[in-house]
C-alpha cells in the first residue's frame, strides 16, 4: 500500500523507504491544490469574489483535484501489473 505522506511503498516497486515518484505528484497535486483553496479564500474575504463564483470555483478545483488522484491511482495499478504481470488481486 503506498504511504502518501511517508512517500514510500512496502512490498512493491518502490522498496527501502525510496521515495516514489506518484507519492511525489501527489503532494504536488495537494500543495498546490491547498494553496489554491488558500487563495480563493482570500479573495472571498476580500470581497473580490462573491458566494456563488467563490463556491463555484472551490468545486471545480475540487473535482480537479479529485480526477487527478483517481488518475494517479490508476496509473500506479497499471504500473504494477506491468511489472509483476502475475500479481492478481493483491495477491503474490
Amino acid at each position: 500500500m503506498l504511504d502518501f505522506y511517508r512517500g514510500e511503498r512496502r512490498g512493491s516497486w518502490v522498496t527501502h523507504g525510496n521515495p516514489s515518484r506518484l507519492a511525489k505528484k501527489h503532494d504536488t497535486h495537494l500543495d498546490t491544490f491547498d494553496s489554491l483553496i488558500r487563495y480563493l479564500v482570500k479573495l472571498r474575504r476580500d470581497g473580490v469574489l462573491d458566494e456563488k463564483g467563490f463556491n463555484d470555483l472551490v468545486k471545480l478545483a475540487a473535482a480537479i483535484f479529485v480526477e487527478s488522484e483517481i488518475s494517479q491511482k490508476i496509473e500506479e495499478i497499471v504500473y504494477d501489473r506491468l511489472v509483476n504481470p502475475l500479481t492478481l488481486g493483491g495477491r503474490r
